[in-house]
């Protein structure tokens, strides 16, 4: 029997959702890998090749930190997130107009108004986690020390904690509603938008 709390996998979900998860699956592979980079490295008997590659991993992360996670935040923040908070205001007119005995009418009220709460909740902790990292790598690589890549560490360790924690939220409280709640002529449309987002590059 199938978990309850199971989260859905890219498969199971309509674009553009299924392809917001695959980013997040592809943003947790790039932190872990940048993290076992961190961690598997001792500057105090690493080769010249290994503490530039330390570098490198940083300042790789750094980019795409700054490029490929932005532009997945504005992907949901100005494409599916208020195509979800218009949803919530025609849901609210019909509920004004429905009689009580509209179980169903109620029910995704409910599912609603719980996504509209998620919406609201623990979006500042990652932008902020990841501008501190983009704004501090560059200074932090030019002089690698072993107190300078201990921080990298802990840097990456919370980045990458603060991301799945969000990114299993998202899923559970907003994509999954989604799915549920947003014809699909209109995740056309999203997918359309977000495709444009992501020739133009994420925001300056």
């Amino acid at each position: 029997m199938e978990p309850l709390n199971r989260l859905p996998t890219p498969e199971e979900m309509p674009e553009p959702l299924a392809s917001l998860l695959r980013e997040h699956e592809h943003t947790a592979q790039v932190i872990a890998d940048a993290r076992d980079t961190l961690d598997g490295t001792d500057l105090r008997s690493a080769s010249p090749q290994s503490a530039a590659r330390v570098v490198q991993v940083a300042r790789d992360l750094q980019q795409f930190l700054a490029h490929d996670l932005t532009l997945h935040i504005a992907k949901e923040e100005e494409v599916l997130f208020p195509a979800m908070r218009d949803l919530a205001d025609h849901m609210e007119d019909l509920l004004v107009h429905m009689v009580a005995q509209h179980d169903e009418i109620r029910a995704r009220q409910d599912l609603i108004d719980r996504t509209m709460a998620a919406l609201d909740a623990h979006r500042n902790e990652v932008e902020v986690e990841r501008d501190a990292f983009i704004a501090d790598v560059s200074r932090m690589t030019e002089a690698l020390t072993p107190e300078v890549l201990a921080d990298l560490r802990e840097r990456a360790m919370r980045l990458e904690r603060i991301l799945l924690g969000h990114f299993a939220e998202e899923e559970e409280d907003l994509f999954i509603p989604a799915r549920a709640l947003i014809a699909p002529e209109v995740l056309q449309v999203l997918d359309e938008q977000m495709a444009t987002l992501a020739r133009m590059g994420p925001p300056a």
